[in-house]
């Protein structure tokens, strides 16, 4: 059993769930998830960076009108940007689909995409990538409605 180090608070004074952690290179963390107390809606992707020690460096909301969730926060395979993905309702059909997104380590958004499905669909897991090209290995949650 380990001891804690540190304990910090991060997102504002309504609802914000942390669901994904990785470690980078430079000892520093990013946190993937979501918020609804700042964004463009209801809930946004909420990605957080610290440094080692957990002070905050930045913290960033992606995503449109409608509920956006964060569930897996990675690394590309040189390091120098990160991939989030999670679902959507502001894309797509109007359910929940399956939402990407790209930033740099400073957390400048690069692109986005959605997975438009006519059933619900949300991206859970990202952990096959290779330099040349991404491949996403999914676990869907699939609903029939």
């Amino acid at each position: 059993m380990g001891w804690v180090r540190w304990e910090k608070s991060y997102g504002g004074f309504n609802n914000d769930i942390g669901k994904s952690i990785i470690q980078l290179a430079d000892s520093g963390f990013v946190i993937a998830g979501y918020t609804n107390s700042f964004g463009a809606g209801g809930y946004d992707m909420l990605v957080v960076r610290t440094d080692k020690a957990g002070t905050l460096i930045w913290q960033k909301t992606f995503g449109g009108l409608d509920w956006d969730f964060a569930n897996a926060v990675k690394t590309t395979p040189l390091g120098d940007s990160l991939i989030i993905v999670g679902s959507t309702y502001s894309f797509g059909y109007g359910k929940m689909d399956g939402y990407i997104v790209k930033t740099d380590l400073n957390g400048i958004f690069q692109w986005q995409k959605h997975m438009v499905v006519q059933k619900t669909m949300s991206l859970n897991l990202l952990f096959l990538l290779t330099t040349t090209n991404m491949l996403l290995q999914v676990q869907l949650k699939v609903w029939v409605m």
